[in-house]
């Protein structure tokens, strides 16, 4: 046992060592840098890398723990696309015109898609399927006059349930249900409707910071999100080039039902027609 971490302590340097040759290799060559590769390029200040149970633990963030949730957001865009025929269409007709004939999608097309990009954004607004993310703070927070845009804080009478004036004191933990954020009527337009042109970048009203939440905000953010949002718009597109959505009109909408991830209770029932 003792030689055996003896070697270990020996080997370690050299693999670190070797390890930043080769990244610096394809750092020197011009060559993309893999998700892997960041991650062992990744210092502190002082120089320090990730240890080896680090990386693994980002590695399983990006990869497994966004099975579910990519799953959750996807199951939600083809309920959304097959109840609004009108914006199927328009994701269709996109896509179509953007592949000209092909079947499979590149890395290149996903830039591409605006109108695929802003449908997801309003699914994720409504579905999203972290329903609620936790912060702690790290300062004591007061909240004044003024706070936001939140009218509980500009009326001469604020609400009951927002108290102004109010401070959270340091380390006190804060849960953000998205949910309740995303339908808030103070920030979104007719909430409950249905609407990806809400996410257009020619909207002359952009939205507000912090408003809108599926993957988190700040340096604590979802590391997985571009990843997550290349899967749903493949899923998406290829889906579209294949088969018309349907309402099942024998089975009742989905509820909601707001567990680790967001589901639906009585599951997401649809008819499909391929495409000839």
């Amino acid at each position: 046992m003792l030689k055996q971490r003896s070697l270990s302590s020996n080997i370690d340097p050299v693999e670190a060592s070797h390890a930043d040759f080769v990244l610096g290799q394809k750092i020197k060559n011009g060559k993309h840098l893999d998700f892997l590769d960041i991650l062992l390029l990744t210092r502190d200040e002082d120089g320090k890398g990730l240890t080896e149970r680090e990386i693994r633990d980002e590695v399983d963030t990006f990869l497994f723990e966004g099975h579910d949730t990519t799953a959750s957001g996807i199951s939600w865009a083809l309920y959304c696309l097959a109840d609004n025929p009108q914006f199927q269409e328009k994701c269709r007709h996109e896509v179509v015109h953007l592949l000209q004939g092909r079947t499979e999608v590149l890395w290149s097309d996903l830039q591409n898609m605006p109108y695929l990009t802003m449908f997801i954004k309003e699914v994720l607004r409504l579905y999203p399927p972290v329903f609620a993310i936790a912060r702690t703070t790290s300062q004591p927070v007061t909240f004044d006059r003024g706070f936001g845009q939140d009218q509980h804080c500009l009326d001469d009478k604020p609400s009951n349930n927002f108290d102004c004036g109010k401070t959270l004191e340091s380390s006190t933990n804060i849960g953000i249900p998205l949910m309740v954020l995303h339908r808030n009527e103070t920030v979104w337009k007719n909430p409950t409707v249905f609407d990806p042109s809400r996410f257009d970048k020619e909207n002359p009203k952009p939205i507000a910071p912090f408003t809108y939440l599926p993957f988190s905000a700040g340096p604590r953010n979802c590391i997985g999100q571009n990843f997550a949002m290349a899967e749903m718009k493949v899923v998406l597109a290829k889906t579209l080039l294949k088969f018309r959505l349907y309402l099942d009109d024998e089975c009742s909408k989905p509820e909601m039902l707001p567990m680790i991830v967001l589901k639906s209770k009585n599951g997401i029932h649809l008819k499909v027609e391929r495409i000839i």
